[in-house]
């Protein structure tokens, strides 16, 4: 079947050459109106079949978090939709509409009889907890509130202390640059827990092999300079064998510093 779809593709680029020779060349002899009439034919034949052509399959390319299906339907498409009828950017607004689809662009493939829907998704990078520290939604380094998934996005920190009980649920301004500045500089992946509370962002990292997790005093913005900072800690002291593992605490409110303590201060 693909291989009689594109031997018409190439039959309507030799009509069209035909055409344009058939004007310049032929016209007004018998040879030419034989010409002209038989290209008329043949492209109105193949405008029929073009518009014939019903859509047999969706290929989704791009969905990890939103299910190919739920895509699919949101299209809007009954069955067997004739391709020519398709309004691809009707289809892709349709299902930018899904919440964990960022955007969405709708290709037709005549010689497959297919469309090709191609999304970008939002990358959640923390899951929010609610006050009784039961999972909320997730959440995206724009703010945006990502509903929970069936099967939990692993690798993300939990994220404690910001609202929930909004419609839809907001994250404040400085959160959200912090969490972009987690994502940018490489130091999502350290963090196991994220908290706001009233001195500022206080973050938990993922083991470490002789300090367990650490606590972090991250403070107000600038968020950026602190998780660089924070990133070449880890990688050049806390992944180094430690003499001894005297580090329980690590404070970047001050500007170019990193400051540790044995302990958490009370």
């Amino acid at each position: 079947m693909k291989d009689v779809l594109r031997m018409l593709a190439k039959v309507l680029a030799l009509l069209k050459k035909l055409v344009q020779a058939g004007a310049r060349l032929l016209f007004g002899t018998r040879q030419g109106l034989i010409a002209i009439a038989a290209v008329a034919v043949l492209s109105i034949g193949l405008w029929w079949w073009q518009t014939s052509l019903v859509v047999t399959r969706i290929e989704v390319v791009g969905a990890r978090y939103a299910h190919p299906d739920t895509l699919r339907q949101m299209m809007r498409l009954p069955h067997r939709t004739p391709l020519h009828d398709v309004n691809v950017a009707q289809a892709a607004r349709y299902v930018e509409q899904h919440p964990w689809v960022r955007d969405a662009t709708v290709y037709k493939q005549p010689t497959d009889q297919a469309l090709e829907l191609v999304v970008r998704e939002r990358r959640p990078v923390a899951l929010v907890l609610g006050p009784d520290r039961t999972p909320a939604f997730y959440v995206d380094t724009s703010g945006v509130a990502l509903p929970l998934r069936p099967a939990p996005v692993p690798n993300v920190p939990l994220l404690r202390g910001v609202p929930t009980d909004g419609t839809p649920p907001a994250v404040p301004a400085p959160v959200q640059r912090a969490l972009r500045a987690l994502a940018d500089t490489g130091t999502l992946a350290l963090m196991a827990e994220l908290v706001v509370r009233d001195e500022g962002l206080w973050g938990y990292t993922q083991p470490v092999a002789a300090y367990g997790s650490i606590p972090i005093q991250v403070g107000d913005p600038p968020y950026r300079q602190k998780m660089k900072r924070l990133y070449s800690f880890w990688t050049q002291v806390l992944q180094a064998p430690p003499a001894s593992p005297t580090i329980g605490y690590v404070d970047l409110r001050f500007n170019g510093q990193v400051i540790t303590q044995a302990r958490p201060p009370r």
